[in-house]
């Protein structure tokens, strides 16, 4: 889940295929990517390059925009995304997935075999963890002080002050996205449907959608929308007890979703989705014809997004 009342920068980061077995798997942006713009609430864009390596996404820390990606890099801007700096890890095992935490500076990444890097400065330094697993790691929530991390083998790894990690077994297929609530409520999501917690990943129900989902997020009391393949968007209203089908504008893959300021916005194969309450959707299309695989969001006016060039 990735909320914040802010200043609205979307970033649309590329470069994750699902596979037929719905395990993700990850391809390459090459030494190119595209900064895409928007001033208008993500319905219309205008590009910039910038070389890089790849992608896959994005989390605002206090005053830093910082994206994970490939080979231990990890990329910061301070000016909008106009120019990027790099922080080279200790490990150069890929990141997948970055989440914000509601103190100031506070982020956590996940990855390849395991790994979790925490930094407390914006992205500038970083910790070195690792769940006890050598896992991949597909995605992280983190609010006051509880994290959440889901593997492709079907495990959510939870912390509470984010020293240590207990696995704690959920499917028996991939997990690919996970939201936490400020009130310990939980939803994660995957190749096998979507399981609720009510008490910040401790213990899980589920499933309770029987379809396979990519990422899942929270607005404001109940209510959390999961997409996955196939133009597929799932409403619920009650914490992740029931699901509904959300009529979709489009059938390619889906894989993010955020919420800010009163805007729901989806990503996936060159497509962007906005609503503003959840159940009807508007198609918007930034130029891209590869996949879109994470987004960021602060209001509902600027925007950035990155894809490969």
């Amino acid at each position: 889940m990735k909320i914040s009342t802010t200043l609205f920068l979307a970033i649309l980061v590329a470069g994750c295929n699902q596979s037929e077995s719905s395990n993700p798997t990850w391809s390459a942006l090459g030494d190119k990517a595209v900064i895409y713009y928007t001033e208008d609430g993500a319905q219309t864009w205008s590009t910039r390059r910038i070389a890089t390596n790849t992608l896959y996404d994005l989390a605002f820390l206090g005053n830093h925009y910082v994206a994970v990606g490939t080979d231990g890099m990890v990329h910061r801007t301070t000016d909008g995304g106009d120019t990027w700096s790099i922080v080279r890890l200790t490990s150069k095992a890929s990141l997948y997935a970055i989440a914000s935490s509601l103190v100031l500076g506070h982020g956590v990444a996940v990855g390849d075999s395991g790994i979790v890097m925490a930094t407390v400065d914006e992205g500038e330094t970083w910790n070195e963890q690792r769940v006890n697993d050598a896992v991949k790691l597909t995605s992280v929530a983190t609010e006051l002080g509880r994290t959440l991390a889901t593997g492709v083998n079907g495990r959510v790894y939870r912390s509470i002050g984010g020293t240590s990690y207990a696995a704690v077994d959920v499917s028996t297929q991939s997990l690919h996205g996970v939201a936490l609530d400020q009130e310990q409520n939980a939803i994660v999501v995957g190749a096998a449907g979507a399981w609720r917690s009510t008490n910040a990943g401790l213990t899980w129900e589920g499933p309770n959608v029987f379809v396979p989902l990519s990422a899942v997020a929270f607005s404001y009391a109940g209510e959390a929308i999961a997409v996955g393949p196939i133009g597929m968007i799932y409403r619920t209203t009650d914490f992740g007890n029931t699901w509904a089908r959300i009529s979709s504008p489009v059938t390619t893959n889906l894989h993010d979703i955020t919420f800010s300021v009163g805007l729901w916005t989806i990503v996936g194969k060159g497509v962007v989705l906005r609503s503003s309450d959840g159940v009807s959707w508007q198609s918007s299309s930034p130029s891209i014809d590869r996949d879109i695989r994470g987004i960021e969001m602060l209001d509902n006016i600027q925007g950035i997004a990155v894809g490969p060039y």
